[in-house]
């Protein structure tokens, strides 16, 4: 998964934060954070299943890269890279947040990496997102994803859950207190509830 291109020319230390969650990762297998100086891809950070991350767990990590060591140029660009054999092993990536920094100043929408990589463990029952509505459990491994709207008096409320990409995975009228998602293949989705007043989303995972 590669960045579009930034212009890194102007600043000190460029800064990625990032929430992941794995599926299915052997012991031993990894993912990396990689960035293209121009002329090549350097690996700026490892994270290892077993050592790093647990599966079906949420992370988030923060990476600070420093003009010293990296050449940040005006056509810089980052990428996710999943290191893993093809049994399903699959990285979920999201939020990821990209701060270009030149003394005390910050600007959004650039970049950053540090040896010293901190990832800091989400219990998987954590609420990433706060809402009008509840979606639960979360993550979901059977075919009943549980609805509670803040609001139970609204009427004529509708769904739609669409997929990471923006695809349209199904919609209809919220009749019940939950969605069945058998139809649904294990990864990240997007639940939209419309109550008529306000659209609200939030994020779940199917196992």
């Amino acid at each position: 998964m590669t960045s579009q291109p930034y212009d890194l020319s102007s600043y000190d230390t460029v800064e990625v934060e990032f929430y992941f969650y794995s599926y299915s990762m052997e012991t031993g297998e990894d993912f990396w954070l990689r960035y293209y100086d121009g002329n090549s891809w350097q690996t700026v950070e490892t994270y290892v299943s077993g050592t790093d991350f647990e599966n079906t767990s949420f992370y988030v990590a923060t990476v600070t890269l420093n003009k010293a060591d990296y050449n940040f140029v005006n056509n810089a660009q980052f990428r996710f890279q999943n290191d893993a054999s093809a049994n399903a092993d699959q990285i979920f990536i999201d939020q990821v947040t990209i701060t270009g920094k030149t003394g005390n100043s910050v600007a959004r929408n650039t970049v950053a990496s540090n040896k010293t990589t901190h990832v800091r463990y989400f219990d998987s029952g954590l609420e990433l997102f706060e809402t009008d509505f509840k979606a639960y459990p979360n993550p979901v491994a059977g075919d009943i994803l549980n609805i509670q709207l803040n609001d139970s008096e609204a009427e004529n409320v509708t769904y739609t859950i669409t997929s990471m990409l923006g695809k349209v995975i199904t919609r209809g009228y919220l009749t019940n207190d939950y969605i069945n998602v058998n139809n649904l293949n294990t990864g990240i989705y997007l639940l939209e509830i419309n109550d008529g007043e306000e659209k609200m989303v939030q994020k779940f995972i199917k196992k």
